[in-house]
Parts: structure tokens; sequence; C-alpha cells
């Protein structure tokens, strides 16, 4: 054997031993888990700043859909009887005419959006295949 091996197995030993060792050790002096017999106190808190903790839940916003508002023709369309209202919203629109695929692709901060009564649908792409009727 090298010197090198030799050196690297003897560390190891070593090492392997330390942790026995040490845990061997730690083990039996588990004081801190007996009961003393005395009331608990309770625990105190110290304030980790000066300034008052304000609810982080409060600044999040938390709506799915920010729908940009439809102009008077859409509004229009939307009011129409007898009609299944399917709203699409997207930073950019593809529509595939050979595969007959529609895909909507979100920006940075907005995703895309599709809703059909009751189903909301929100991801950063969508892409829908006329001819087999699934989302993808």
């Amino acid at each position: 054997m090298t010197r090198r091996l030799a050196r690297h197995a003897l560390l190891r030993a070593l090492g392997t031993a330390g942790v026995a060792l040490a845990l061997a050790g730690v083990a039996p002096t588990a004081a801190a888990q007996r009961p003393t017999g005395g009331r608990p106190r309770p625990a105190t808190q110290r304030p980790t700043t000066t300034r008052p903790v304000e609810d982080s839940t409060a600044r999040k916003d938390t709506v799915l859909v920010h729908w940009v508002p439809p102009d008077s023709v859409v509004t229009a369309l939307m009011a129409r009887k007898g009609y299944l209202l399917v709203r699409y919203q997207a930073e950019f629109v593809t529509f595939g005419a050979t595969d007959r695929t529609i895909t909507l692709i979100g920006s940075r901060t907005e995703r895309a959006v599709v809703e059909r009564e009751p189903t909301l649908l929100v991801a950063d792409t969508i892409q829908y295949s006329d001819s087999t009727n699934k989302a993808l």
C-alpha cells in the first residue's frame, strides 16, 4: 500500500471511531430530557426589532387574474343570451391552422388564462387542440 492510501485509510478509521465515540458519549448525558418536577415557566419572547411587525399577507395580491377591461363590442357580445362565454387572455396568442391548435403564452407578470364557466385555467402556457378537444 502506498503512503497516501495508508494515510487515507487511517484517517477514515479515526473518523469513524471518533463519530462512534462521540455518539456513545452523548446518549447517556441527555439530562435536559429528564423532568425536574417543577412547574414549567412560560417562555418569554424578546423583540427582534424595534419597529412593529407587519402582516406579510396584507401586501400580497391574491387575485388570480387581472382581466383587461372589455371594450363596448366585447361587452355587447358578452351580454348576448344563448351563448357559452369563453374568455382568453395572454401576452402572445398563436393559432395553428394546419393542426388546429391555439397557444396562449403569458408574460413575466401575468399568466395565460382561459375561462369557460365554471372553469378557470391559469398557467404560464396553455395549448388547446381543437381536433382532440384537449388542453395540452
